[in-house]
Order: structure tokens, then sequence, then C-alpha cells
């Protein structure tokens, strides 16, 4: 069995220095270059030098470093150990043994089951061993981990995962650290703004050359945690690299309730055709959501063109449930005393005109207007963009 070093290791020498103590009281001391000296340390096992005295009385003297650690066997293991000497190796002793050590020795008891399916090798035996599989073609039992090494998988603490979730895995890490590293630097740099020299020189200059876009998330927080500064991180952030700030752009657009810094991120968005397509097809998306409808109307009109249309059309009216509760009337009985009348609910529903929207459609479709008709609308979209090709002349 290709695990049998592991057994003798496990079991067999730790028995035999059992057995070596439990006869003659002398410590085993192992020679990192080869060979054992048997005898009792005198001095504190913690010393630099060891003193030794041999069973034959002469006193050795050797650096502890020179020595491997001893193997202390403890108490209990001992007590099991020396019950089972004379026993015959069986399967069913060290199946008994690994059940009594499996608590607080579990690589003991491992090491016993191994010893188990060596004696004897049945299916019930190898699956109480766990770690392997049994092949059905071969029948051969395999361990798991050889198994998942052919899958191409790799151990990762205890599990085993496919080597690209696992970078994933890692490079989502290093980015959050990255992150967490440009957090520090920028609330280091922050709190030194107000700073005299030399520290507040160098905040001022680390914030006019900042361009990197792992800054982007730590600014976009600021603008509610330090707004007296707003303009400074609008600067930033407007030095960004390709697209990498135009998230926080679109987010002040829709939520900011400075109107100047809003109108200063529609700028922003507006400032190449990758930026505009991308404000374009978020503000139409955010048509869907009626309380945020009529403002991305509004952001859309610099960067609407005629595929906003039909969604603009669908999304000039929408309809709001309110629930009305009346309180009952109070009634006075025979007696004078007062009875509460029972309370109910009405629902009815509210029509909604979005104006911003209205006036979006109207701006894209050169004067056409049929207010807030929705049928009108799409009966002059159908005509209007349809494409007809078909011939109904039978004749030719």
């Amino acid at each position: 069995m290709h695990r049998r070093i592991q057994i003798y290791t496990k079991i067999i020498l730790p028995l035999a220095a059992c057995f070596c103590m439990s006869s003659s009281h002398a410590d085993v001391f192992v020679l990192r270059g080869g060979g054992t000296i048997t005898g009792k340390l005198l001095n504190d096992p913690s010393s630099a030098i060891y003193k030794i005295q041999t069973n034959d009385g002469i006193v050795l003297e050797i650096s502890s470093g020179k020595l491997k650690p001893t193997v202390v066997i403890p108490a209990e293991v001992q007590t099991i150990y020396k019950s089972i000497v004379g026993k015959e190796d069986t399967a069913e002793l060290h199946r008994k043994i690994s059940l009594e050590l499996n608590r607080e020795f579990k690589s003991l008891a491992d090491a016993h089951r191994e010893r188990v399916v060596e004696l004897d090798p049945s299916d019930e035996n190898w699956n109480a061993l766990g770690g392997y599989f049994r092949d059905p073609k071969s029948g051969e039992w395999i361990p798991t981990e050889l198994i998942n090494k052919r899958k191409g998988l790799i151990k990762a603490g205890k599990i085993w995962d496919t080597p690209q979730s696992q970078a994933i895995i890692k490079a989502a890490e290093k980015s959050d650290k990255a992150f967490a590293e440009m957090k520090t630097r920028i609330e280091r740099e922050r709190r030194n703004l107000n700073e005299k020299a030399p520290k507040g020189s160098v905040a001022v200059e680390f914030f006019r050359n900042l361009n990197d876009p792992l800054a982007v998330p730590h600014l976009e927080s600021l603008f509610s945690t330090d707004p007296q500064r707003s303009g400074l991180w609008m600067e930033i952030l407007a030095r960004m690299p390709g697209n990498s700030a135009n998230g926080v752009f679109l987010k002040l657009s829709m939520q900011s309730n400075n109107s100047e810094l809003s109108n200063l991120a529609l700028e922003m968005l507006n400032r190449t055709p990758e930026s505009r397509e991308i404000a374009f097809q978020y503000f139409l998306g955010a048509l869907d959501k009626i309380d945020v409808r009529d403002r991305a109307a509004s952001n859309m009109q610099d960067f609407a063109d005629k595929r906003a249309i039909p969604k603009l059309i669908e999304s000039l009216n929408s309809i709001r449930k309110v629930k009305i509760t009346d309180p009952g009337t109070n009634a006075i009985g025979s007696n004078g005393e007062v009875s509460m009348g029972t309370k109910s609910e009405r629902e009815f529903s509210n029509l909604i005109n979005h104006q911003s929207v209205h006036a979006t459609l109207v701006y894209l479709v050169d004067g056409v207007n049929f207010q807030f008709d929705q049928t009108a609308w799409r009966v002059w979209y159908a005509n209007t963009f349809a494409k007809s090709n078909l011939n109904l002349r039978r004749d030719e």
C-alpha cells in the first residue's frame, strides 16, 4: 500500500519508543545526522546544551540543535499500546484502537484504519477509511486526491477547486488590498490638506496628480462625507482615464441634490462618444423606475436620439394605487355610550403624467405633439417608422 511508510511512522515507531521507555525508563534522543542516544536528560530540556547520562553512566554534552525534537507519547496512548502487547496483529484489533484514539489523536487513528485496510482490504473497510474512490472499471480503490489532480483541480485549504476559480479569488483579494491601500492613502492626505508644509504640500501635490482608477470608489463616498470639497473630488474624477469615473457621474446626475454638481456630472458624460452612449443607455433603463422617471428623461435630452422614442411613449403615463382609510362614524346609543365606527379602506388608481418625459419626446420628434395621449403617439410612431414592402397585387 502506498501509504505504508506513514503507518510505520505513526504507529510502529511510537510503539517501539513507548515500550523502550516502559522497560528501561530512559529517553531516546534521535541525532539529525542519523543514530540515537539512549539515556537520561540531566538538565533543562530548553537548554542549548543537553547533558545526557547514558545507560553506562557516561555523561555526554551535545548541542540541542544536533538532535531532532523528542517524540513525546501521551500517557493515554501509552496505556492503549501497553494493553495490546502480545496480542495478534488483526484488523479487528486495529479497528478497536482507531475508535479509542479517534477523539483526541486522529492522525494515529487514521494510521490504524490504514492498517485495517492492509489486513482486510474489503470494500467496507475502504469506505470506512475515507479519502478513496472505487474505480468501477478496474475495481481499484484510488485516492480522491489523485482523482482530483487528474481532473486538473488544485487544493485550496480544505476544498478542491479549479485553477481558474482560484485565480479569480486571488485577483479579487489583490484588488481589494489595492483598493484598501488607496483608501488609506487618500484619507491620510485628506487630513493633511489643512496642515502646514511639508505635510500640507505633499497632500496638495498628491491630489493634483491623482488619476488612478483605484481611487474612484472612495472618491465617490467623499461627495457625502466631505461635500465641502466636492469641487476637488470632481476635478480629480475628470482626470481619470477612459470611462473609469462614468459610474460616479451617472449616480451624481441622478441622485445629487446639488444642481450645480449634477449638471457638471452631465457635462463630464458628454465629453466622448463612448461616454455619451453609456449615459444614454443608463438613462433609458432608468425610465422603468417611476420614482426617478422624470429626472432620467430630463437628463437624457442631451444624449438621446430617435432610438428612445418608443420607450418615451410607453413612459408618458404611470398609474399609482392609493389607499385611503375611512375612520368610521361614532354613534351614541340609547344608554348614552359612544360606540366607535368600523374603519374601512378604499383603493383607487391615480394617473400621473410625466412632464419631463413629454418634453424630451417632443424635443426628439421635431414639433409633433399629442400631449399625453399614448394611443395617438403609438399610431403616429407606427405610421412614421414602420417599413412596408408588402405588394398586395396578384396580377404581377
